[in-house]
């Protein structure tokens, strides 16, 4: 089942939102609706947003913009997908801060709404694709390979960093290293990098887009940059 959020400051709004979605899907999706952003920010704090599949939410709100409510989710969980509405098109250049996944224009209709749906389940389908499931000491995580930018080796356990936090779990690297994609690279004994997460490479060190700076072993130095400027196009 789809969890969908529907926060607007007007009561007819959402009823007439959550109304067209059960109409369209039935028992497929579960919705929740909220009046005030701030309503909505405590129920997934509370949640950590995990219940949330899908947001839709009004651009212009009485107490705070849409925009800056989407980009706090987003901090709570980037998994959470954003559909905008808006009576208000001149503001429709500012959603781009948080790639929504549709625009959907006042008075909304049934057609559109059912698009931005679909095109939402179709992304969080996509994503699921890359999940995978590791257990450690009785614990079970999901983990969306996605938002992972590096792994670290710290005696027997791997530190897994998301964006959403650090994950440790008892493990091998190599173990590991064989659940993961082709765009994680082995630069060192003790570090794995997801390359899309790489912005500068030298023989000796590669630093992330968050700044973050991971060592190279000159063992793997040589394979490494060929693997990174083959993940590049680049020729070697």
């Amino acid at each position: 089942m789809t969890r969908l959020g529907i926060c607007d400051d007007d009561a007819r709004v959402l009823d007439i939102l959550h109304n067209m979605i059960n109409s369209q899907y039935g028992e497929q999706i579960q919705v929740q609706t909220w009046k005030s952003p701030q309503d909505l920010l405590f129920w997934c704090e509370e949640n950590e947003c995990v219940p949330l599949d899908i947001i839709i939410i009004d651009i212009v709100l009485q107490r705070e913009s849409g925009i800056e409510l989407a980009k706090k989710l987003q901090k709570l969980s980037r998994r959470v997908k954003i559909i905008f509405i808006t009576g208000h098109i001149e503001f429709a250049a500012d959603i781009f801060q948080i790639e929504p996944v549709y625009l959907l224009k006042k008075p909304v209709s049934v057609l559109k709404l059912v698009e931005a749906i679909d095109r939402a389940i179709e992304k969080i389908t996509i994503e699921e694709s890359q999940v995978i499931t590791l257990q450690s000491k009785g614990v079970v995580y999901r983990v969306n390979i996605n938002y992972v930018s590096h792994i670290e080796s710290q005696e027997r356990k791997l530190l897994i960093y998301q964006n959403e936090g650090i994950i440790s779990v008892y493990m091998k690297m190599d173990d590991l290293e064989e659940k993961l994609g082709e765009n994680f690279l082995r630069c060192h004994h003790s570090y794995l990098v997801n390359m899309p997460y790489i912005k500068n490479f030298s023989s000796q060190e590669i630093e992330l887009i968050d700044g973050i700076q991971i060592p190279v072993s000159r063992p793997k130095s040589k394979s490494a940059k060929n693997r990174f400027l083959a993940y590049l196009g680049e020729k070697i």
